[in-house]
């Protein structure tokens, strides 16, 4: 038997599938994850969005209180696991859906597909960048004095590029390294390309979706 998976792809997802579907007379199936937890939902036969997995408490909460809100309001999907090694507690994922089902303990055991995104959080390759990053590459990182992230599509990659200002001073080889590293570290993501500008060319936005 053969499995294909396409994992966190932009565009008319819905009309891939009915496509694959019709041209190879299949069933297709879809999870929703993240890098932080792995899979968080899956679909059942006959049902729209998806059946929360059992090692997950899920939530949907107002993105600004973080307050839960009942079924039938939009809201952050939030979620808690206590799996070994890598507990977490109460993870805004920063995507948006509805609760179609509850728990006797009030968490979530269905919730319907996804609506889009909330915050300023950008999510690359499945995993997310924040604003924070940001501002932690220039407090660890002497000889930089700004940055930020810019976010394209290259043939079906998302690709990541730093802007970055340099302290006066300072030369690209003394920090380039010590970004990569350090962004790495902090992100689990890879730079695909570094452009040094002037502090006036980089933006109030600290991460630019640039992705259709």
């Amino acid at each position: 038997m053969r499995e294909d998976r396409f994992g966190g792809e932009l565009g008319d997802w819905a009309g891939k599938r009915r496509r694959l579907e019709e041209r190879y007379a299949i069933e297709t199936w879809s999870c929703y994850g993240t890098a932080d937890f792995g899979l968080i939902g899956f679909e059942r036969r006959g049902e729209i969005g998806y059946r929360i997995h059992g090692d997950c408490y899920v939530q949907i909460c107002d993105p600004g209180t973080g307050h839960p809100l009942p079924p039938g309001e939009s809201g952050e999907i939030v979620v808690t696991t206590l799996a070994r090694g890598w507990p977490m507690i109460r993870f805004g994922t920063g995507d948006v859906s509805v609760a179609l089902e509850l728990l006797e303990d009030g968490g979530i055991s269905w919730i319907a597909p996804l609506q889009g995104r909330v915050g300023a959080a950008v999510k690359v390759r499945e995993i997310f960048i924040y604003p924070a990053h940001a501002e932690r590459l220039v407090r660890e990182i002497d000889g930089i004095a700004r940055t930020a992230f810019t976010v394209s599509r290259n043939a079906n990659r998302d690709e990541i590029t730093g802007l970055v200002a340099l302290a006066p001073g300072t030369s690209a080889v003394q920090v380039e390294d010590k970004l990569r590293q350090a962004f790495s570290s902090i992100t689990r993501l890879k730079l695909d390309q570094i452009k040094y500008v002037g502090a006036d060319e980089i933006g109030d936005k600290p991460i630019v979706d640039q992705r259709n």
